[in-house]
């Protein structure tokens, strides 16, 4: 049976037909310039390359790290902070690693590691590793960074670390630091959508990391700092990105709940930026609030059509997902306290039913290009997180997604949305109905109007509301504000500039063209012109976009060249693929004439600036998809095992030479187990009677008598055993400082720990279906059936003394556990299981 940590056959294995787009090739050509792969630079290379939500960047760093990184020798660890970010990345490098084949490379191993994969102990000899960020940083698994990187990876190293913008927590911290004094000369990439969208001292601590700060002095990367930056604006505007229509639902919590705020939850508020879960569970037991939600969806059932929903909290997904299913709607939901999350994900993707709704699990690493529609339903003060959530949605046709998006939002977070829509901030403002605040009886809140500039920002305001609000099942919709093209200009820095156009802003700009010589003659600033023609906009342009088109105006005398997403539409790459075949058959004919359409059209040279770009899109497109073909060997080595391979007696006497803290008083003989035994690798008996200390045995799995065990590992095994005899019954954290202490200790862990992975141990037992769980219990500490007399204590590797009751070990730092453990309560991994 294939073992997923099995090395890929690149011969033999077909990758995915995803191609490279536009902004991926620019992001790999700055890759490539940016950082210096030849081994000789002996400095460390930082960098930050930004590709918002849904741009692909993983697919990018991926390709890029397989053609360059690994083809130039490197070992890759690639460190992450949740578990669906290592599933997607483990995919993702094995769906494009059939790529290595041009470069003449027959095999590569990659390795998942977090709580639900592999451990760290069992990571050595591969190629890429793909590890959640806890399993590294815990104290099991930092013991084996070393182990990890192996000699290729103290030489030639490249640390990707996903979402960085949690690298400046202090796990990455600790775990960078290492890397760091194991190989000073590593390089280090950090992928994020939200380099800025951080507290002013993170974002600082950020920047000295990825040197984007000494970038911009020393004119290194772009004029930012970064290695590259692609705006969600200009992958909008190219059509990777779906058309988003937003619509904004304002909901009058008022009526049969009332929300009362205490100072602990205006404290919790001030402190995180969010609310309490006090307030979110208001929030989520309110059934009008509810049916609003479900309405919305109803009245537009069939424009809607596949939806993801970001709830409250747990309890909300719960309960809205009741008030789908009540009113006739295909739904499902996946929290973290529910098992079978992928299995669910899978059936929304295969459209198994309509609407899935989440907290967050979908906000970063899922990948469900056909959404239609995201309902926000939750409040957050999160940049980063609101961007991430409309994300699921952006997926434009290009890249297997929808020509549109509805973004329907049931809070005040068009501001929000808007920072969110344009990295370059650009602030779209929505009209907001002026409401008086009701000062209420004994409260200390002032009076206001929203709409109105005041001290407070709309989370001060909204966090206020909440002590005068009272349900009903009222709500107000807003107009849907829809983008319909965009001008294109340069900046100061001689940059192109994008610069959105929205339905209800569209008359602005005409206004502009209309008057233009008068604005000309009085050279009017940004500021009045928005204020004469945007006046009854919706949806204002921000102050600096409208400065660039008038330094157009006021310089050429005409209005920058303004670019409609109708004419986009009709330079589908599908589109003029499709007309390419039909006129031509040779490759050549075809080139030629693309040439002549790409010379002759200015809207393909806005969208693709270089013509090989458009050439390898337009060509790109004709090709077929195709799912990738994996083929792993069986890489694992023939397991000889013999008897009394090792004298036992003469390793345990030079064990107690070594370590003269123990003694062997009281132990009657060490011996080989008579058959191999799956539960344990070695064990320590002890049997006491009235008024005596006890009398022990030594007992080692004859698993372990092979030439291909090195006496190290046995005499590492027999001084595990020892520490039990002389006292030390639980593996608590006294037990381990002393294990660890033994010489070379997480080489000879890892041995073990690897053993079901390196050989065929073939160990037999009925019950047992798949070897990965074969794998598991050889390698885990779990406590097994032996031979032994009931009144006997069973002391061993794998287990505890004075302890009879069923229990497990996590995987990830190898904690004891109760069998019904959800959660690790050294390390918090999950260990449902």
């Amino acid at each position: 049976m294939e073992l997923y940590t099995d090395p890929i056959n690149i011969k033999e294995s077909f990758a995915y037909s995803r191609e490279l787009m536009s902004h991926q090739i620019e992001a790999i050509e700055s890759l490539n310039k940016y950082f210096n792969l030849s081994g000789k630079k002996n400095v460390q290379q930082n960098g930050l390359l930004v590709m918002p939500t849904g741009s692909g960047k993983t697919f990018t760093a991926v390709n890029w790290l397989l053609n360059s990184g690994v083809v130039y020798g490197y070992r890759i660890l690639w460190l992450a902070h949740r578990q669906e970010l290592i599933d997607q990345t483990n995919n993702e490098f094995r769906n494009q690693a059939p790529s290595l084949a041009k470069h003449g490379i027959n095999k590569l191993r990659i390795i998942p590691i977090s709580g639900m994969h592999l451990k760290m102990s069992q990571a050595s000899r591969y190629d890429i590793n793909i590890c959640s960020i806890s399993s590294v940083a815990n104290k099991y698994g930092y013991r084996f960074i070393r182990r990890l990187l192996g000699a290729p990876g103290l030489e030639k190293l490249i640390v990707v670390i996903d979402e960085a913008h949690h690298a400046v927590s202090p796990s990455y911290q600790k775990v960078l630091k290492r890397i760091t004094q194991l190989n000073p000369n590593r390089i280090l990439l950090g992928l994020t959508a939200t380099p800025t969208r951080m507290q002013d001292y993170d974002r600082k601590r950020l920047f000295d990391m990825f040197n984007v700060t000494v970038n911009v002095e020393n004119n290194i990367g772009n004029t930012k700092g970064y290695i590259y930056e692609v705006t969600l604006k200009n992958l909008l505007i190219s059509g990777f990105l779906a058309n988003p229509i937003y619509k904004k639902i304002e909901t009058n919590i008022a009526g049969e709940i009332e929300y009362l705020i205490t100072e602990d939850d205006e404290a919790f508020f001030n402190k995180f930026g969010e609310l309490s879960e006090k307030l979110k569970d208001q929030i989520a037991k309110s059934s009008s609030r509810n049916k609003i939600i479900v309405k919305q969806y109803l009245d537009n059932k069939n424009k809607y059509g596949k939806t993801i929903i970001f709830a409250v909290n747990q309890n909300h997904c719960r309960a809205l997902c009741e008030e789908f299913r009540s009113a006739g709607i295909k739904c499902d939901y996946v929290i973290s306290d529910k098992s079978g999350a992928q299995e669910t994900i899978r059936e929304f993707k295969e459209n198994k039913f309509e609407v899935l709704i989440n907290v967050q699990i979908l906000t970063e690493g899922s990948d469900i290009p056909d959404v239609e529609t995201v309902f926000l339903t939750r409040q957050t003060n999160s940049d980063s997180l609101l961007m991430q959530m409309i994300g699921r949605g952006l997926r434009g046709p290009s890249a297997g997604g929808t020509k549109e998006v509805n973004i329907i939002d049931f809070h005040d977070t068009w501001d929000k949305f808007s920072f969110w829509l344009n990295p370059e901030q650009v602030v779209i403002e929505a009209t907001e109905e002026k409401t008086q605040l009701v000062k209420e009886k004994d409260s200390n809140y002032n009076e206001g109007i929203i709409g109105r500039k005041s001290e407070y920002t709309p989370w001060d305001i909204y966090i206020k509301l909440y002590n005068s609000m009272k349900a009903n099942v009222i709500s107000k919709e807003f107009d849907e504000v829809l983008p319909v093209g965009w001008y294109s200009v340069l900046n100061e820095n001689g940059e192109d500039v994008n610069v959105l156009v929205y339905e209800d802003t569209l008359y602005g700009f005409k206004e502009i063209e209309k008057f233009k010589e008068k604005f000309i003659k009085g050279k009017v600033n940004a500021k009045v012109v928005i204020s004469i023609c945007f006046n009854k906009a919706i949806t204002k342009p921000k102050e600096n976009e409208v400065r660039l088109i008038l330094d157009k105006l006021y310089e050429d005398g005409e209005m920058p060249i303004y670019y409609t997403f109708e004419e986009r539409a009709l330079l589908d790459p599908k589109i003029i693929a499709a007309k390419m075949n039909r006129l031509f058959v040779k490759d050549e004919d075809k080139e030629e004439w693309l040439k002549e359409v790409f010379e002759s059209t200015p809207l393909l040279k806005e969208l693709y600036k270089l013509f090989y770009v458009f050439k390898k899109t337009v060509f790109n497109a004709c090709k077929l998809r195709r799912d990738a073909e994996i083929k792993s060997e069986d890489a694992r080595e023939e397991y000889k095992i013999v008897d009394n391979m090792y004298d036992l007696e003469e390793l345990l006497d030079e064990v107690l030479e070594e370590n003269i803290f123990l003694n062997k008083d009281n132990l009657l003989s060490i011996e080989w187990s008579d058959t191999v035994v799956k539960s344990w690798l070695a064990l320590c008996c002890r049997w006491t009677m009235e008024d005596e200390e006890g009398i022990y045995k030594i007992y080692v799995n004859k698993l372990m008598s092979s030439p291909q065990v090195d006496r190290e590992v046995i005499k590492y095994l027999i001084y595990h055993e020892l520490l039990h005899k002389n006292g030390y019954f639980k593996h608590d954290d006294k037990f381990r400082e002393l294990e660890w202490k033994y010489p070379n200790s997480e080489e000879l862990d890892g041995f073990m720990d690897e053993m079901a992975i390196r050989y065929k141990l073939n160990i037999p037992n009925k019950e047992i279906t798949d070897e990965n769980e074969i794998a598991d219990d050889v390698i885990t500490e779990i406590v097994g059936e032996t031979k032994l007399n009931s009144n006997d204590h069973i002391l061993s590797k794998e287990s505890d003394a004075q302890n009879t009751k069923k229990y497990k070990f996590c995987r990830n730092c190898g904690n004891k556990l109760p069998e019904d453990a959800n959660f690790c309560d050294r390390c918090g991994n999950d260990t449902r299981y």
